[in-house]
């Protein structure tokens, strides 16, 4: 018993100094794209996260100057604010280690928020980084505007095992 406690101990202590090395290196990087990309993604309502020692999450409200709790947001602006985090963590990640072009995969995105914030993050994902040659993006249902933003669509109905491809 007193050797499983010790393996414990041992196992939270390389989980907070992974934690607080990850923070060291990465998050500086990963704040300035967040600021970067957010006030896009959310039509400049919000502009900055912070994340505390216990990975708490608090965003910049323009309108409050102040920093609320992301318990706070609408379901749209939380998927907003999620995505923006998955592409800043992508793209320090790609940048920190990148030899080759990379891309990224995005399961549903947009499922909580309205066609036209959608608009306008396809339009911000295809100015990401010169370093993500790719976007692929899983999503049920785009308009005929949002369809047009992308190079090529592939495209399926359940129950179906035909895939229609398009391109410009």
């Amino acid at each position: 018993l007193n050797d499983e406690i010790d393996v414990r101990r041992v196992a939270v202590k390389l989980l907070e100094e992974t934690a607080r090395s990850v923070r060291g290196s990465i998050g500086p990087a990963v704040s300035r794209f967040v600021r970067d990309i957010l006030p896009r993604l959310t039509d400049n309502r919000y502009r900055d996260v912070k994340v505390d020692s216990d990975f708490g999450i608090h965003v910049f409200a323009t309108d409050k100057n102040d920093f609320m709790n992301i318990a706070e947001l609408s379901g749209g602006t939380l998927e907003s604010l999620k995505l923006a985090l998955r592409l800043a963590a992508s793209q320090t990640l790609v940048e920190s280690r990148m030899v080759e072009g990379q891309f990224v995969f995005l399961d549903e995105p947009f499922k909580m928020v309205d066609c036209r914030r959608a608009g306008t993050i396809l339009e911000t994902l295809k100015q990401l980084s010169s370093g993500i040659r790719q976007i692929f993006i899983v999503q049920p249902a785009f308009s005929q505007e949002q369809r047009r933003v992308f190079d090529l669509r592939i495209w399926t109905d359940v129950g179906s095992s035909k895939l229609e491809v398009e391109s410009d």
